[in-house]
């Protein structure tokens, strides 16, 4: 999970393995395996904090998930 705060405009989520793009401004929540899907930000003026919760790997065992082997 992903929440994004700050004083900057216009950002975008991309999301390649899906093929898909998200505005991704201040006060967005976005839930996604970051371990499964490769995702990035663009650059923006103004400040940006992101904070980040992090899906543990027992989690992903329980579910039947494999953890992605890219990172």
């Amino acid at each position: 999970m992903l929440v994004t705060v700050g004083d900057y405009e216009d950002c975008v989520l991309d999301i390649p393995t899906l093929g898909l793009q998200f505005l991704y401004n201040p006060g967005t929540v976005v839930a996604f395996s970051g371990r499964l899907l490769r995702h990035g930000v663009s650059s923006v003026g103004g400040n940006r904090c992101c904070f980040a919760y992090y899906m543990r790997d027992n989690i992903h065992n329980w579910i039947g998930i494999p953890r992605g082997d890219w990172m």
